[in-house]
């Protein structure tokens, strides 16, 4: 529904993203603490925030999350672990990497980044996969979750592909006319 929301906001269409907001905001269901928590109160080294905050994408795409979550991670209990907890080093540990490479939260560098510092690891970019790949692939190749849940018990890895797909998405069309080229 997302890129129907972003489309009507484009044409000057707000009912169906004010809809949305508001009901993201009634919204019964718990709120997970893992995000705040975590993500943000754990923080960012100042030479992570310097290279956030001057990177040239967010001249088009804006600081998203990261501008935000730096801004209040003060307000939460999570004590500072300092840099040197937040530095990669080489770990040996059986690690299995999943990213979906249209994943608009983490990015497939992040992934490719990080892998180099697990020497035992093993990594699988899902074609089309979004933020949540891993139950997505799942939930569409059960030879895959076999695999995955046989690494999971034994530590070891199977033969696995390392690019693998998932089906294109539904997408739900904005609910008014597609404007014409001529009234644009």
């Amino acid at each position: 529904a997302f890129p129907a929301l972003i489309l009507s906001l484009y044409h000057g269409h707000y009912d169906e993203w004010a809809s949305y907001c508001l009901d993201q905001r009634r919204s019964t269901e718990t709120y997970p603490l893992i995000g705040p928590l975590i993500d943000t109160g754990l923080g960012v080294s100042a030479e992570r925030e310097k290279r956030l905050r001057n990177d040239p994408r967010t001249d088009v795409i804006g600081v998203g999350d990261f501008d935000a979550y730096i801004a209040s991670a003060p307000v939460w209990p999570t004590p500072d672990v300092g840099d040197a907890f937040r530095s990669a080093y080489r770990n040996t540990i059986p690690v299995m990497f999943v990213n979906g490479d249209w994943d608009t939260s983490t990015p497939i560098e992040n992934m490719l980044a990080i892998r180099k510092y697990y020497p035992n690891s093993r990594s699988i970019l899902v074609h089309r996969g979004t933020h949540g790949a891993r139950r997505e692939l799942f939930d569409q190749n059960a030879e895959v979750r076999e695999k995955v849940r046989g690494f999971l018990k034994t530590g070891t890895f199977p033969e696995l592909e390392e690019n693998v797909s998932v089906a294109v998405p539904e997408f739900r069309l904005p609910s008014f006319p597609a404007p014409s080229a001529a009234s644009e």
